[in-house]
């Protein structure tokens, strides 16, 4: 960050694939912070007791997000994942993997001392 900058600024990634290393060849490291698209993206994902005992579901459907990550963790692509499941749209499918990244960025704790 430069020294003239707000410290609330937040660093930006590159807008290119070529300016996305510095000199030495390194990836420089920046927050990722959900933009707009992503949250338009996770008002596709519901919690609702009554349809998926409390997980993440794609809302309007009994499709829990994590069967959809893993089927892309088994290196299913987006179009394999809607031949199986006609009734979801692509943004869906992103709408799964921006809910999986919202939670990736969270900081988790270890709870068992006794370990």
């Amino acid at each position: 960050m430069a020294m003239d900058e707000p410290p609330s600024a937040v660093p930006r990634p590159p807008s290119s694939r070529a300016d996305a290393s510095t000199s030495s060849g390194r990836r420089p490291d920046w927050p990722w912070q959900a933009g707009a698209v992503t949250i338009e993206l996770l008002e596709r994902i519901a919690i609702d007791p009554a349809i998926g005992f409390e997980r993440p579901t794609v809302r309007g459907h009994r499709l829990w997000v994590s069967l959809i990550l893993g089927h892309l963790a088994e290196g299913w692509n987006v179009d394999a994942v809607l031949a199986e499941y006609p009734q979801l749209e692509v943004d869906d499918v992103r709408a799964c993997l921006a809910f999986g990244a919202q939670l990736a960025d969270r900081r988790f704790a270890d709870l068992d001392t006794a370990g």
